[in-house]
């Protein structure tokens, strides 16, 4: 495998270069000026590191050097070696090829080009709700994915990028310069523990647990202690439940002018029903919408209309770090 400290060396010092030439700009972030300077000085080098990632991923069927000349040059100038990829490379390979010539050439530049938070970026908390206010029924999309900018922190109030890599490639940058909000985080955490309750091998030793560890000592805390699995079963056995049993009877909440509620995933409370005990508590408080989550709307995540519960399953998460600590 190249070696993968000598790559990214490499392409530390051609950042600085750049910014010494005035073909990249510092901050906010880095910002690609110079086109020219993408091509001749960047490519190359990022060209060495989407090799390892193809490594990685096995790819088969020509050469190190010929991948590296296929990405840089496409497959119309390459002569020969376009012959061998059609030959002897897989169609997952083939596309996998031009994929990452075509990242670097276009949709890499063209990424590197725009300003967060000027020119894209992802709405904050206070940007959905003023969003939400002026179009109750925004897609669920326009929260998660990085949308257009129209001004400094003034997001599109209904555009959004249209081919799909732009997306992913804004997305991941905005991300990474901007951090993630809280209800990502809830949603990374879920996703984990969902991960985790799938494996059946010891608890401590499922890769999901492992990678949550991690997470906690690459942040500079330390797991305070391993607790006893909890099923959702026993979870929702230890709900507790406010009213008395007259109250119990309910009916789901159904928005004015609407034929059911659905939340912004689009799960109505009749699919809730069908898997109470893993949906409501992945996706009951977080799937916002109309201003409302299933577990004030579904009566089988213990909400509901004229029914005086509410569902009280929490996802706890203890972070040790010397003396501090925090429960979240």
């Amino acid at each position: 495998m190249l070696h993968v400290d000598k790559i990214l060396a490499a392409i530390k010092d051609a950042i600085d270069e750049g910014y010494a030439l005035k073909a990249l700009q510092k901050t906010p972030h880095v910002i690609l000026l110079n086109l020219e300077y993408h091509h001749s000085r960047l490519i190359p080098l990022m060209a060495d590191w989407a090799l390892v990632w193809l490594e990685i991923n096995h790819f088969k069927g020509i050469e190190q050097d010929e991948q590296k000349e296929y990405i840089l040059k496409g497959p119309f100038r390459v002569g020969d070696i376009s012959a061998r990829v059609e030959d002897l490379c897989s169609v997952e390979h083939k596309k996998i090829l031009n994929l990452v010539h075509d990242w670097l050439r276009s949709f890499l530049p063209h990424c590197l080009c725009k300003v967060d938070r000027v020119s894209y970026g992802i709405m904050t908390e206070d940007d959905k709700k003023r969003a939400k206010k002026i179009d109750p029924l925004m897609p669920a999309t326009r929260f998660k994915l990085a949308i257009p900018f129209v001004g400094k922190d003034v997001p599109s109030r209904s555009s959004e990028f249209a081919h799909p890599d732009v997306i992913i490639g804004l997305s991941v940058t905005a991300y990474r310069y901007e951090g993630l909000r809280y209800t990502d985080f809830v949603d990374v955490i879920a996703e984990l523990r969902s991960e985790a309750i799938k494996e059946i091998i010891p608890w401590p030793e499922r890769k999901a647990v492992k990678r949550y560890n991690k997470w906690v000592e690459d942040a500079g805390g330390v797991i305070r202690d391993i607790h006893k699995y909890t099923s959702l079963e026993e979870q929702f056995d230890d709900v507790k439940m406010d009213g008395d049993e007259d109250q119990l009877q309910c009916t789901d909440y159904i928005p004015d002018f609407e034929d059911e509620w659905v939340d912004a995933n689009g799960i109505s409370c009749e699919d809730y029903e069908k898997d109470p005990l893993s949906i409501c508590v992945l996706f009951g408080s977080t799937s916002e919408n109309f201003g409302l989550t299933a577990t004030q709307v579904c009566c089988a995540c213990y909400g509901g209309d004229l029914c005086d519960r509410t569902c009280k399953v929490h996802l706890v998460v203890d972070i040790c770090n010397e003396d501090r600590g925090s429960t979240i």
